[in-house]
């Protein structure tokens, strides 16, 4: 009749079963005939779990389990040595050593054959390939992402991008140089050339052109036309309110170059007497003329510096305005009947707005400076702003009543 297995309700029934491995039958026999039986039960759960090693894929912790399951196997089995070996006592004095030893050495391969790193079929073994392979995917993970020379990785798709930025920047830097060279350039040569000049009095006749169209007053250039002594000097004349017959006039002198400040003034008296004018304005642009933005000359003349815009395309007119406002007043109170009108107090109250000029020009001066100040700047045109007003109100009150003006002949 042939060997069967059977299992029913977690039991394992095994029937006709012959064993002949020379070991097992060997182990069993040297057994006494009441503790047979448990050496079969212990032969079939070490082999089971040993098996169970062999076949294990779960890892370090199931290795520890299974460690522990076999240790307590392995104790049972070596208890059942230490009886076997003192009931062999008595039988032979020889055969026990050498049985233990064998016993003992055949533990050790088998221990060995499980826990060998060496061994790939092991627990130990197929736990280290498993990590030896995960570690070798994700270091070619990490080379692949860092690979500057595949065009997918994120590392080349990020140096793609900063070429891409670094070239639109080498651009715009390359165009930003141009410009400026060719600016730099141009400015060499209108400083070598006789352009300089007439380049600044375009600037200035469409300058003063758009100030005095308001007060319909009547920009006239005149470098090129003899006046009353018959030259030539005196570059523009300001018809003040030409079409009620005033015959006030304003002589504006440009120097675009360096002069002493008596050859400016002696040149701007030449230019009044000349165009025939009441008052007389030169516009500087060398900064060591005067220091400051308006300078006054007695009680019909005005020094006026512009200096150049920061980017050097153009010229800051903020003084010349308030010069030009100034010297239209001065010029028509000379010119009006007083009355109860205290002319003297409004050129003093012109000449007031010409020092608060010359203060938002010291204002300028700290914002070129540097913005390491800005509180002491900011309370600077506070101040700047109510003395201001002030005198433009004082001014506004002077003149609240109709002054009349005499017909010029």
């Amino acid at each position: 009749m042939q060997p069967y297995v059977r299992i029913s309700d977690e039991r394992l029934a095994i029937h006709q079963l012959e064993v002949t491995d020379d070991v097992t039958v060997s182990y069993i026999s040297g057994l006494e005939a009441e503790a047979q039986l448990s050496g079969v039960i212990n032969c079939l759960q070490l082999g089971a779990r040993a098996l169970t090693f062999a076949g294990d894929q779960t890892g370090a912790s199931l290795l520890a389990e299974t460690l522990k399951t076999s240790a307590e196997s392995t104790k049972t089995y070596l208890d059942h040595v230490s009886k076997t070996a003192q009931q062999s006592v008595a039988k032979s004095t020889e055969e026990l050593p050498k049985r233990i030893h064998h016993e003992l050495e055949q533990l050790r391969k088998d221990l060995e054959k499980t826990l060998d790193p060496a061994n790939t079929q092991s627990i130990i073994g197929r736990f280290r390939g498993a990590l030896i392979d995960d570690y070798r995917k994700v270091t070619a993970k990490v080379r692949e992402d860092l690979d500057l020379g595949n065009p997918l990785s994120p590392l080349a798709a990020l140096r793609t991008e900063m070429e891409k930025k670094n070239d639109g920047l080498s651009k715009q830097l390359a165009q930003l140089l141009e410009q400026h060279a060719a600016k730099t350039a141009a400015s060499a040569e209108r400083s070598k050339s006789t352009r300089k000049g007439d380049d600044f009095e375009v600037v200035l006749e469409e300058f003063l052109t758009a100030e005095s169209r308001p007060r319909k007053d009547l920009v006239r250039p005149t470098g090129t036309e003899p006046g009353l002594d018959g030259n030539l000097v005196g570059d523009f004349v300001i018809e003040i309110n030409p079409t009620e017959a005033s015959g006030i006039r304003i002589a504006v002198e440009a120097k675009n170059a360096q002069r002493s400040t008596t050859g400016i003034i002696r040149e701007l008296d030449k230019a009044m007497k000349n165009r025939g004018a009441l008052f007389g304005i030169s516009v500087v642009t060398d900064p060591s003329a005067i220091t400051q933005a308006i300078v006054p000359y007695g009680d019909d003349k005005l020094l006026v510096r512009v200096s150049s815009l920061p980017d050097g395309t153009g010229w800051d007119m903020l003084a010349l305005s308030v010069a030009l406002e100034g010297a239209r007043w001065k010029t028509i109170m000379g010119r009006s009947t007083r009355g109860e009108l205290d002319v003297a107090k409004i050129k003093a109250d012109v000449d007031a707005a010409f020092q608060i000029m010359n203060r938002v020009s010291e204002v300028k001066k700290r914002i070129t400076a540097g913005k390491t100040d800005l509180d002491g700047i900011a309370e600077y045109i506070d101040d700047l702003r109510r003395d201001l007003i002030t005198v433009l109100q004082r001014l506004n009150a002077a003149v609240s009543e109709p002054i009349a003006t005499p017909k010029v002949a």
